[in-house]
């Protein structure tokens, strides 16, 4: 086994993350103001009521001020979508003084799986070159009387079931 000291060690894990790929494409868009556009990350974590990972859920994101479908995805074993690039306004806007612009993209996310009832979350916050991850516990439908009434949950409100 070869030997090697602190600082070595050191050295080569900064030369194993100069070389590491990140999660979110550095590649910026405009949106319909022609304002440039970063990318941000959002995993979903999909769990029945008693945090057991839910393979094969579908989620789906979208525009929270348009509606517009952006993607669906599919958990897989873990309860985990891939990694979902979404645009969002570019960090550098988030260090100006003037707090007039918006920092953060808004995203709606509807997870569904079968026997369970489908779950919204409106205006999930999507931040440039930031991985969040938001997680969605699903209610079995038996649990809920048989009932399919989708539920939605928001930053005003309260989380009731």
């Amino acid at each position: 086994m070869q030997s090697r000291t602190v600082e070595e060690y050191i050295n080569e894990m900064r030369k194993m993350s100069l070389k590491a790929k990140p999660l979110v494409s550095e590649i910026n868009e405009s949106n319909l103001n022609g304002e440039a556009l970063g990318k941000g990350g959002l995993i979903v974590v999909v769990n029945e009521a008693q945090s057991r990972p839910l393979k094969n859920a579908t989620v789906t994101v979208s525009n929270s001020a348009t509606g517009e479908k952006i993607i669906t995805e599919t958990t897989d074993i873990s309860g985990r979508t891939n990694v979902i690039e979404l645009p969002a306004p570019l960090k550098s806007e988030t260090l100006s003084p003037s707090g007039e612009k918006i920092v953060y993209g808004l995203y709606d996310i509807t997870a569904s799986a079968e026997n369970f009832i489908d779950f919204t979350l409106k205006e999930v916050p999507v931040f440039d070159s930031v991985v969040s991850i938001q997680t969605i516990n699903l209610l079995w439908k038996w649990a809920a009387g048989g009932e399919n009434v989708p539920k939605t949950q928001s930053e005003e409100q309260p989380y009731n079931l």
